[in-house]
């Protein structure tokens, strides 16, 4: 099987499984982001003294799940949420908060260049907020169309959370 012909599988898929196209369509694609900006590199001073990433997402049977890390003064507070309620919060001291800023503005950035749809079918939506000073970038998307990006980085952040320094 060539290359050409491996992209026609998921729609083939879809086609035996009975899944109206309109509903890929709309989880194929990101929607719009409120901010289009490229990529921009932070002042590790800037972030640690006022910023802040927030990722809101859903996960399995209409969980919300939330990840707010916030950074003030050179202290960083790390918190995680499940269906509203507050499952950990921890003070962090790690040089790699404004790495994992950095990656989230730059997954903001990269997804804002995917051509945008917005549709009701997308049931597992996603919300990413990178706020450095008065500067904030937003996207809104649903997660099958992010490649996986958005998992590291929830992985990533819980990293930073449960590990000690």
């Amino acid at each position: 099987m060539s290359l050409k012909n491996t992209a026609r599988i998921p729609l083939r898929l879809a086609a035996f499984l009975g899944i109206p196209l309109g509903l890929l369509a709309a989880c194929a694609n990101v929607p719009r982001a409120s901010s289009p900006q490229g990529l921009h590199a932070f002042d590790p001073q800037e972030v640690l003294s006022d910023s802040q990433v927030e990722i809101n997402y859903t996960l399995g049977h209409n969980v919300p799940r939330r990840m707010l890390i916030e950074a003030k003064d050179r202290e960083i507070l790390a918190s995680t949420f499940v269906d509203h309620r507050k499952l950990a919060e921890e003070r962090i001291e790690s040089p790699r908060y404004p790495e994992f800023l950095q990656k989230a503005s730059d997954f903001i950035a990269k997804m804002t260049r995917v051509p945008a749809s917005e549709g009701p079918g997308c049931r597992t939506p996603f919300t990413i907020t990178v706020r450095v000073k008065a500067s904030i970038q937003k996207l809104q998307g649903c997660r099958m169309s992010e490649d996986g990006g958005l998992s590291r980085l929830v992985k990533e952040g819980e990293f930073l959370l449960y590990s000690k320094k």
